[in-house]
């Protein structure tokens, strides 16, 4: 409970001194703006096409807005379920705000494949996590085959971008799911549940 109260200070003295410092730019710039970030470029996001399309409609905002709530969600679900295992919460977290932010490139990916060699052993085999890897390369490929023909070639593949863009999310969630299944959580305080017991 110290531990927890120390991070609320420090996160709120932190704000507010930023806050003093540079105003509601700090604030916005901090906590707000992916909320409203509209960003109409081609990128691996489910939702890039559906920005596109509705670039210059006055249900942009909402549909922003509605874009966040999925990840949102997802989130706070898996915080409240995972917890105990710290590393894998933050694996699971960052692969959750990558895969389902509305703005997803490629180096977005580095946020959570620096995290992946922290996750404690899993049940994993190594011919199935070589088929993960396979799988998560081979719909990048996909993607960034239809991105090269827009970018280099001068083709309209938008549609089949975010075609592609729909088989990456689903290769990024068979990929999550598969990680969880095979992975036994691991509390890092092991005290904890010596105490809860007692």
């Amino acid at each position: 409970r110290r531990a927890n109260a120390a991070a609320a200070a420090s996160f709120l003295l932190l704000t507010a001194w930023m806050y003093d410092w540079y105003g509601d730019d700090f604030i916005q710039e901090t906590y707000l703006y992916h909320l409203t970030r509209k960003d109409n470029r081609h990128n691996f996001s489910v939702y890039f096409y559906s920005l596109y399309l509705m670039w210059q409609s006055s249900l942009l905002p909402i549909l922003s807005l509605v874009a966040f709530l999925p990840q949102m969600v997802l989130l706070l679900v898996t915080s409240v379920l995972l917890y105990q295992d710290i590393v894998l919460c933050c694996f699971v977290e960052t692969f959750i705000f990558v895969t389902f932010n509305k703005v997803c490139t490629s180096q977005y990916f580095i946020w959570y494949l620096c995290l992946l060699p922290l996750l404690p052993a899993s049940r994993l085999t190594m011919r199935k996590a070589s088929f993960l890897v396979f799988l998560w390369g081979a719909s990048q490929g996909l993607w960034l085959t239809a991105a090269y023909y827009l970018e280099f070639e001068g083709c309209n593949t938008f549609l089949l971008i975010w075609l592609a863009s729909l088989v990456f999310f689903c290769c990024n969630a068979y990929i999550l799911d598969t990680i969880l299944a095979h992975h036994t959580v691991t509390p890092v305080f092991p005290s904890e549940k010596r105490e809860k017991k007692g």
